[in-house]
């Protein structure tokens, strides 16, 4: 398992008494009651702030006024804590509220919400956002509401009600200490290591790639999910655009069966019995008792029907939107531990994971914990928002899935890149993606009663299909890489104009970017650490040069963005070595092996056995054979291409049998890695594949007719 790279604070701190020595002093504590200073109790240093359990009012800590950099990334990070006798988490929420140079509002969405992984301990909250472009000053805040508000209702405009969001849960006093703000995105404590999730049906790595079983083995699954509810259109309807499961909708056995139909995977909602929208403790449906007990019951029996009609092999996951009765933590373990019992029961363990929609960010590590301990769920997800349109979506931001990975104590996997009510699907999506996300999921269409949509009047409907194959299909194994590299790349760009990330494939660096603006940009990068020095960057879609590289920058021009423009996935070129034997006579079994070819990468060649190693993907090779005959001197106009897993010597998992002709011959190659090495082979199809090609002169490269390219 790669141990995911701790991304540090960079900035200094902008606060004003950050600790609370000696008092409150440069704070505003509001509220009724207010949050107190506490003198006893501090993280580093004698001094924090209390906070009480509040049932019907708020309290908070608000900064002053700072000044900041327009279109530039900050954090704003505090430490909590809750008193190690409580049996129930608090939830702190930091907040950063934005504001011109005549102190008018720009934006007071910027917030994060938080519990603790174990009580009595000190655990980071940070929350990561980019300031507007008008922005001159911030302000922060952290603080509680009255536990029965549900949080994402109220509204914005003032800081008195912008403020008054923040939200508490459960009957935990809370501690906060230690506050920070600083330019760009860092973390004081380092990430978890993430728990990979097995199941039957489906399996997540750590890095949230999942697998689904396909009744004879696990194959790559890449969810890309519609919430609908079957009235405007039917799971058909969306099979054909490119989706291959359900979210939100799903409820019962019969819907997982009707959707499986058109071939689509479901989620089952487990919020349908949580929600009080749903009449949680009135449950009194098909004879079962009404309330909590009733609604177990019908939980209980839906889930095993889902068994009887053959349906669970169309189920890939539990779905839980973490904004439905958040504040109900012990619930929602017994939800989710009746979801456990059935696939220990059905399938002798878990079935397939339970995913958290969270846009309560940094809640995550309190509902799936060793410290409480907490087993509610498996993978997370939130919402993608960027600069260029807003989803809809409560407590989304800019950074969510970068926050989530990063934070401290959070073990599950980031999978889902929530997009809501958006005219553009491109931009959230690869937002995400550079931040980590493994999967998408689209709300909504249908829901009228929360004012509904019909998405396939939305502008990116015609060109999904497309969009879905170069995601899932073309862009599939750089997907699949850990979201973090040890070099790293800066731009001349703002933050609100560009977003940008980077990967490591086949000993490649790539870089993976989105315009933010619908208007053309040119970009220069600088590129810092990079293992090797690189002359050229390749569009990674067809391979075209669209830069060089010059004292480690170069400069490129990304289009605006769009329905099918706006981002772009480069890679660099390793240089062409030059140096060492270029040709090799063959006229018998003796090997002789050629070092350092470059084929998309540094490779290792032995002519000998004609092997060829390659990390993860080839793309296209050129051999050159002046005799075109075998080794008993008959033509050959065919040779087969083979690729084995490891090292392998006569065992391939696939061929490729492709025209041999005297002089320079070429193949594309394109294949699913399952290990971490690979050897192609080039061998005569009717021999052994452990004989050598030919005799004759017989060159490898990566470029035809260049001489000297091994």
């Amino acid at each position: 398992m790669p141990i995911q790279k701790h991304v540090t604070r960079s900035g200094v701190n902008l606060l004003t008494n950050p600790t609370f020595a000696g008092g409150a002093q440069g704070w505003t504590l509001s509220g009724s009651p207010p949050p107190t200073y506490d003198g006893a109790v501090g993280r580093t240093t004698l001094g924090s702030i209390q906070y009480p359990y509040l049932l019907n009012n708020w309290n908070n800590l608000i900064s002053g006024f700072v000044a900041v950099a327009p279109a530039t990334q900050y954090t704003y990070a505090c430490y909590m804590k809750v008193d190690a006798l409580d049996t129930a988490p608090g939830h702190l929420t930091v907040y950063a509220v934005t504001y011109d140079s005549g102190f008018q509002i720009i934006d007071g969405w910027q917030q994060m919400g938080f519990m603790n992984s174990a009580p009595g301990i000190w655990e980071e909250c940070a929350h990561v956002f980019i300031t507007p472009d008008t922005c001159v000053y911030v302000q922060v805040a952290a603080g509680r509401l009255k536990a029965s508000e549900d949080w994402h209702h109220g509204t914005e405009g003032e800081i008195s009600s912008t403020f008054s969001l923040i939200t508490g849960a459960g009957d935990a006093t809370i501690w906060v200490d230690d506050m920070y703000l600083g330019t760009g995105y860092g973390f004081e404590q380092a990430p978890a290591q993430k728990v990979a999730f097995t199941g039957t049906k489906v399996t997540i790595d750590d890095l949230g790639n999942w697998q689904r079983h396909n009744g004879v083995s696990f194959e790559d699954f890449y969810p890309v999910a519609i919430h609908f509810d079957n009235i405007l259109h039917n799971a058909g309807t969306f099979k054909a655009q490119g989706f291959n499961s359900v979210m939100a909708g799903v409820i019962s056995s019969a819907q997982i069966g009707e959707y499986a139909g058109y071939g689509m995977y479901s989620f089952f909602n487990l919020a349908h019995y949580l929600v009080s929208f749903f009449s949680r403790y009135e449950f009194a449906v098909g004879g079962y008792p009404p309330g909590w007990e009733g609604t177990k019951l019908y939980l209980r029996d839906t889930m095993d029907e889902i068994v009887t009609d053959g349906n669970d092999a169309w189920l890939v996951g539990m779905y839980h939107d973490n904004e439905n009765d958040w504040t109900q933590w012990d619930d929602i373990q017994v939800i989710a531990d009746i979801v456990r019992a059935w696939g220990l029961f059905h399938f002798g363990g878990d079935h397939s994971p339970i995913y958290h929609l969270q846009g309560l960010n940094g809640t995550n590590r309190g509902f799936r914990n060793t410290g409480w301990p907490k087993n509610c769920l498996d993978t997370i997800g939130t919402y993608a928002n960027a600069s260029f349109e807003q989803t809809a979506g409560a407590g989304g931001n800019a950074s969510g899935h970068f926050a989530m990975n990063n934070h401290q104590n959070q073990i599950c996997p980031v999978t889902f890149i929530q997009i809501n009510s958006s005219n553009n699907v491109r931009l959230p999506w690869y937002q995400g993606i550079i931040e980590g996300g493994k999967g998408m999921a689209y709300y909504a269409d249908g829901f009228t009663y929360e004012g509904g949509e019909d998405v396939t009047v939305r502008p990116w409907w015609s060109t999904f299909p497309q969009l879905v194959t170069e995601i899932t299909v073309t862009m599939k194994e750089l997907i699949q890489q850990p979201h973090w590299t040890d070099w790293t790349v800066t731009t001349d760009r703002t933050a609100t104009e560009i977003s940008f990330g980077t990967r490591d494939l086949a000993a490649n660096g790539y870089i993976l970017m989105v315009n933010l603006k619908t208007f053309s940009i040119n970009v220069t990068f600088t590129i810092s650490g990079l293992a090797y020095s690189p002359s050229e960057v390749k569009n990674f879609f067809d391979d075209t040069t669209v830069a060089t590289v010059t004292a480690n920058q170069f400069t490129l021009s990304l289009p605006g963005i769009s329905q099918t423009a706006g981002t772009m996935v480069v890679y660099f070129a390793h240089p062409v070595v030059t140096s060492g034997d270029t040709t090799a006579v063959i006229a018998n079994e003796s090997a002789l092996t050629i070092v350092e070819s470059t084929i998309d990468s540094i490779i290792n060649v032995n002519i000998g056995y004609n092997d060829i190693y390659k990390r993860r993907r080839l793309q296209k090779i050129y051999w050159y054979h002046d005799a075109n005959l075998d080794r008993s001197g008959t033509p050959m106009p065919v040779v087969t291409i083979a690729i084995s897993s490891d090292n392998e010597v006569t065992t391939e998992r696939e061929y490729f049998n492709v025209p041999n002709v005297q002089g320079w011959n070429s193949y594309e190659v394109w294949f699913d890695a399952v290990s971490s090495d690979y050897r192609l082979r080039i061998f005569d199809p009717t021999r052994p594949a452990i004989y050598t090609l030919s005799y004759g002169t017989f060159r490898v490269s990566d470029t035809a007719g260049v001489a000297g390219v091994l």
